[in-house]
């Protein structure tokens, strides 16, 4: 059976993004056809009946409290957004603004972690980068004619980009929001807690940047950071 990478078919399958670059090598997306056919036919309905159909609906849970990376975020939403609605003769257009967009949204959260020495950067960056890739793959699929694959990419762009906000992007905006003493204060503690716990002994690799200084109530604390 092949992975199924469309929403709403296969919950035993759930979609994913990172599945993409082995199908698109492998040649076993054809089937996503009928899902995604599916998957029109479902959102045309509900248009019908007026119901929104975003594939990525904004809602304060993104809101992080970094400014640009918000007004950044934002911006991708809607580029996003506009793929849900393009049609097949504009679609190309569409996924070269959203692309370019990304590219400059994930070099500028690229700058700010090497500017600010973030630790656990590694695993960030790692995963831009793989986005990207996978995006362009995509795009050459694209504009040999297979929208189809084009929309699949942008149904799952959404759910990539709410866990990504929820976890990796609310870490740098918390490291950004606490300032120079901030982070130096947070460094301290992680590095007392290594330490403390004799991390990196006895064969274990555990590291520094595997401590990453982002406590649980990020949010709140960040809030208080800004007043």
């Amino acid at each position: 059976m092949y992975p199924t990478l469309c929403p709403k078919i296969g919950r035993a399958f759930p979609p994913t993004i990172c599945a993409l670059p082995s199908l698109l090598r492998a040649g076993s997306i054809a089937p996503c056809r009928v899902h995604c056919a599916l998957i029109a036919m479902d959102e045309r309905a509900a248009r019908a009946k007026g119901i929104s159909m975003a594939l990525l609906e904004w809602k304060a849970e993104l809101e992080l409290g970094e400014p640009t990376m918000d007004a950044t975020h934002r911006e991708y939403a809607e580029l996003l957004n506009r793929l849900e609605h393009a049609a097949d003769g504009e679609f190309l257009g569409h996924l070269d603004a959203f692309i370019g967009h990304t590219e400059r949204h994930f070099a500028d959260e690229n700058e700010k972690m090497a500017a600010t020495k973030l630790p656990p950067a590694g695993c960030h960056l790692h995963e831009h980068e793989q986005v990207l890739l996978i995006m362009k793959d995509v795009r050459v699929r694209v504009a040999a004619g297979e929208v189809y694959l084009g929309r699949v990419l942008a149904g799952e762009m959404g759910k990539w980009f709410e866990n990504h906000a929820a976890t990796m992007d609310r870490m740098l905006a918390y490291w950004l929001l606490v300032g120079d003493e901030g982070r130096a204060q947070l460094l301290a503690e992680a590095q007392a807690a290594q330490h403390a716990h004799a991390c990196g002994t006895h064969g274990s690799a555990c590291s520094h940047a595997e401590h990453a200084p982002v406590p649980e109530a990020a949010a709140t604390d960040a809030a208080g950071a800004r007043a």
